[in-house]
């Protein structure tokens, strides 16, 4: 029993060897499986790498100028682009070997003389703007006022002064002097000589006298709104542009700036209708034009629709806070503002006339809100930016808002005032070269087109539109009936060139990350336009 016992435990000592030896080598290999494994892994990572670095340092050698990396920008100075001492030198140079360009940079004139001192040359620049070897011309405001100029024979003409050194008096003198004129300076001062002709304006007594009017009302309207409003001054003026120019403005600043205040504050110092629409997310496009509503007839019983017109029918309407309200909303507004009119259920209704939208908004950052649809945006004709006061306003407005309470305002013009001074404005006349301007600008801000620098090409994604032109024209007859001013100047249009433009030129991401706004875009034109005239 004992020899057939002892062989078995033999046996099985040699089978658990066996086992663990196997179970020992299998650890090995699946370690070095796994081994073999992270080290494909980091050689494939590797490679990958050195991939993308070798593609990144192509592109940016085969596109410097139109592509950079990310992380290039992000590291890179952010400063606002200027012109080279290059460019500049070029210029100069250009500038003193060609002859002298018009506003559209397209009729040059030869043999320019300047015959104004350099302390006059500017202010004759925004009045007359060219002038070529003529005398001073008397301003248009003294020849309008006359009805009839008559002089004596021995006086000399009007458009000369008393000095008989600069007049041309010989025949022989005027057609050397017709010699060295070109055809495109000749054109220039006709157009210059209408302009100021009495006979040729627009403008006839009557309305020279109701541009007098309009601009003592204005400075009333100033004085009146200083009561509530301190400071502010540009933003008050903006608004008055675009309610004599027929058109809407939209207001941007952080809240707390008083925008509804001085809205409000407008409306009450004129005699018309105001309504306010407070935009909130559940703003429904009914809540603004109006609905039909089913209403019982008293005396037969019988139930019809009844419309019942909604806030937008008023005169001024205050869109409070507007981008707080989905684009379903907004887009309620649209044809208000354009066609002064709404449609209901297949019906139109007509708004009454004088219609004005002034709406406020907030920055785009803040939270609860939607950005403008750019339709909707093009309907406004400027964008004004409310800014923080000063210090010394501050403190007034601290002294003077939490003592007693102001009394009312009082109302200045009435809806059929407002009326008149609009068709004024229309009337107002404006030089060639102010048309030339509006066009020549407007079309550098389109990157697609001909006349657009590089730069524009490199930050602007889209251009302002046809409309730009529009309000630009309106916005300077605007601002010189209201300085009290019988025509259209080129300091004008370059002031309202900004608030135009500015919500009309979209920018890209190239000028995001480097901190070039629509606002500088539309400054650096204006000031290249200036050093092209």
């Amino acid at each position: 029993m004992t020899n057939d016992k002892k062989p078995r435990r033999s046996a099985k000592k040699k089978t658990t060897k066996k086992s663990a030896a196997k179970k020992t080598a299998a650890k090995k290999k699946a370690v070095k499986k796994t081994m073999v494994k992270k080290v494909a892994k980091k050689k494939v990572a590797a490679k990958k790498s050195a991939l993308k670095k070798k593609t990144a340092k192509k592109a940016i050698t085969k596109n410097k100028d139109t592509w950079k990396p990310a992380h290039k920008v992000a590291r890179r100075k952010v400063t606002p682009p200027t012109s080279s001492s290059k460019t500049k030198l070029k210029k100069k140079a250009a500038k003193k070997a060609s002859p002298k360009k018009s506003i559209a940079g397209k009729n040059r004139v030869k043999n320019y003389i300047p015959t104004t001192p350099p302390t006059q040359r500017k202010i004759n620049r925004n009045l007359v703007h060219y002038i070529v070897n003529l005398p001073p011309i008397v301003p248009p405001v003294e020849l309008i006022r006359s009805e009839s100029i008559t002089e004596p024979a021995s006086s000399p003409p009007l458009a000369t002064k008393t000095s008989t050194a600069t007049s041309v008096t010989t025949t022989s003198a005027q057609e050397s002097r017709e010699e060295k004129l070109s055809p495109a300076s000749i054109k220039i001062s006709e157009d210059l000589a209408a302009a100021q002709d009495p006979s040729k304006s627009s403008l006839t007594s009557d309305d020279v006298a109701a541009v007098d009017e309009l601009g003592q009302k204005y400075q009333e309207l100033k004085t009146e709104l200083g009561k509530v409003i301190i400071g502010q001054e540009a933003v008050i003026e903006e608004l008055a542009i675009c309610l004599f120019a027929r058109g809407h403005g939209l207001l941007m600043g952080v809240p707390g700036l008083a925008k509804t205040l001085l809205v409000s504050s407008i409306a009450e110092t004129l005699h018309l209708g105001f309504n306010r629409i407070q935009f909130t997310p559940d703003l429904m496009p009914a809540d603004i034009s109006g609905t039909d509503i089913i209403q019982e007839h008293g005396q037969t019983g019988k139930r019809e629709f009844e419309f019942v017109k909604g806030p937008v029918f008023s005169n001024i309407v205050l869109a409070d806070e507007i981008n707080r309200a989905p684009a379903k909303t907004q887009s309620a507004m649209l044809e208000a503002m354009q066609e002064r009119h709404v449609t209901v259920l297949g019906r139109t209704y007509k708004l009454d006339a004088p219609f004005f939208v002034l709406a406020t908004q907030n920055p785009v950052e803040q939270e609860g809100t939607y950005p403008l649809p750019e339709a909707q945006l093009d309907r406004f004709m400027f964008l004004i930016n409310v800014e923080y006061p000063s210090a010394e306003e501050e403190k007034r407005i601290a002294r003077e808002t939490t003592g007693v309470d102001k009394e009312p305002l009082n109302p200045l013009l009435t809806g059929e005032d407002v009326l008149r001074f609009q068709s004024l404005v229309r009337r107002v006349p404006v030089p060639d070269h102010i048309y030339d301007y509006a066009v020549e600008i407007v079309r550098r801000t389109r990157p697609d087109g001909p006349d657009a620098p590089e730069w524009i090409k490199e930050y602007v994604g889209w251009g302002a539109g046809p409309r730009a032109v529009q309000y630009l024209i309106l916005g300077c007859k605007a601002r010189a009936a209201l300085r009290g001013t019988y025509m259209a100047s080129l300091d004008d249009i370059e002031t309202v060139a900004s608030p135009v433009l500015s919500h009309r030129v979209l920018t890209n991401f190239a000028a995001e990350s480097q901190g070039m706004t629509s606002k500088k875009i539309v400054a650096r034109l204006v000031e290249e336009m200036r050093d092209d005239a």
